[in-house]
């Protein structure tokens, strides 16, 4: 309210409730008629990550007139704002893919969207996307791993990992050998750069931050930390206090810990649609701990996942039900979609 006058901050609010909303419809929308419509949502999301990822190539490459539209500070964007959003995008696609390989075999109809799409993750030098991937992937397959059906399914499961994550180091290798790539990546790879250290780095501000906001019960107010402290607090959580206040903050840090508790629970459950909430409680983790390092409150596809994760946990929880008509199918082959 006290920031009514300020244009950014209203529109930040707007913003807010406006996914907020999105994530209920999705979990309304998948809520009912499940597989066929997370079959749906499947290829469309492959396939928009595709062209994404094609877009970062053209323009990192530079195989186009104009192609430096779809490139930010030299770095891949495709069709994206900023290539720390592009990045992330790109994981759940890329998680649907590799478990399909894992479960069906090296098949061209996955092979060359994951090679696409993980050269597109690759050229967006985003590390915070290349944690997030490294991450859900692990998580993933852990998964897999344990609620495989038999061990000949759990042998294939380390077997193919073992055969992919071979392919995309010698890809990466291959990307590597070419030496604007290989300057840009020296350049990303290092944990801290020389923005995050220091007195007036990232993790100086938070800090700073952390101890203003013991004197701020409702916050600094939307689009106010950057206008207090001179940069972004690159941090959700941190954000969700400042932006929100105490309470806001409180319930953004419990929604996540909530989410990631009952979303534990729910793909321990054997259903036929079990595959698809591993890959995206995958997704979801590995982006809640993203959120530790950069600000995904207004990432679409965050909104997508938190919807998707909910309405798998429901339908979950409504199929343990002793009156609901049980379909115990083991997460093998023929589970996965194809």
């Amino acid at each position: 309210m006290p920031l009514l006058h300020d244009t950014k901050a209203v529109m930040y609010f707007l913003i807010s409730f406006y996914l907020q909303l999105t994530a209920v419809l999705f979990a309304c929308v998948f809520a009912t008629d499940t597989m066929r419509r997370l079959a749906t949502l499947r290829i469309a999301y492959i396939c928009a990550a595709m062209i994404a990822s094609i877009a970062g190539i053209v323009g990192y490459f530079q195989l186009v007139p104009g192609a430096d539209l779809l490139l930010l500070n030299g770095r891949a964007r495709g069709t994206f704002k900023d290539p720390n959003v592009f990045g992330p995008f790109l994981v759940l696609p890329l998680l649907f893919l590799i478990q399909a390989t894992l479960s069906r075999g090296l098949r061209v109809r996955y092979v060359i969207p994951g090679i696409v799409i993980l050269i597109g993750l690759f050229l967006s030098f985003s590390r915070g996307a290349w944690g997030h991937f490294l991450a859900s992937v692990l998580v993933m397959i852990a998964f897999m791993f344990a609620t495989a059906p038999t061990q000949r399914f759990r042998a294939r499961v380390v077997a193919v990992s073992a055969a992919a994550a071979i392919g995309g180091v010698a890809i990466l290798a291959l990307l590597m050998s070419l030496g604007n790539v290989q300057d840009m990546f020296a350049q990303r790879a290092s944990l801290v750069q020389s923005y995050d250290g220091g007195a007036t780095g990232r993790f100086a501000t938070q800090a700073s931050s952390l101890l203003g906001l013991l004197d701020h019960p409702i916050g600094y107010g939307p689009e106010q930390f950057a206008k207090i402290f001179g940069q972004a607090p690159h941090n959700t959580y941190i954000n969700s206090f400042a932006a929100y206040g105490w309470l806001g903050g409180l319930m953004y840090l419990a929604l996540a810990l909530i989410t990631a508790v009952m979303g534990f629970r729910a793909t321990l459950v054997r259903t036929p649609w079990q595959p698809y909430l591993i890959a995206v409680y995958s997704a979801y983790l590995g982006l809640a701990v993203e959120s530790l390092i950069i600000d995904t409150d207004h990432w679409r596809h965050y909104f997508l996942l938190l919807g998707l994760l909910w309405s798998l946990m429901a339908v979950t929880k409504k199929a343990q039900s002793p009156t609901h008509e049980r379909r115990d199918v083991p997460l093998g082959a023929s589970t996965v979609p194809a």
